[in-house]
């Protein structure tokens, strides 16, 4: 079974491994490089139909029922895709993380970085 993958950045090997170990995934299979262009900077106009068209476009001609699908990105388009891939019976999944921080102090500037484990994939709830 493939999984599609819409995301702002590429897999890790341990987000890979998971997706094959857990949910049986044999490919990967993500957006062309124009629509993940589009999706790591979506225009700030509202979330429509016909801006998510490229992404639902994409989703149509890899989907099969059952299949699993890793989305995350700008929340409102996230939402949106979560629903449409639910009304296909695909299973919409995120990463769950833990965020390291480290802080550096120089006299009255801190710096803050972070560092982001993957934990492990759950699927999106929704409640009804």
């Amino acid at each position: 079974m493939n999984a599609l993958c819409l995301l702002n950045h590429q897999l890790t090997e341990n987000q890979r491994d998971e997706l094959k170990t857990i949910f049986g995934v044999e490919a990967i299979v993500c957006p062309p490089p124009e629509t993940a262009d589009l999706w790591a900077q979506l225009p700030t106009d509202d979330i429509s139909a016909e801006l998510l068209l490229p992404f639902t476009q994409w989703i149509d001609s890899y989907a099969s029922s059952g299949m699993p699908i890793v989305i995350q990105g700008e929340a409102g388009a996230v939402t949106a895709l979560v629903c449409y891939c639910l009304k296909l019976g695909l299973i919409p999944l995120h990463s769950v993380t833990r965020r390291e921080a480290t802080e550096t102090r120089s006299r009255e500037t801190v710096q803050r970085s972070y560092i982001f484990r993957h934990i492990r994939f759950r699927r999106y709830a929704l409640i009804s």
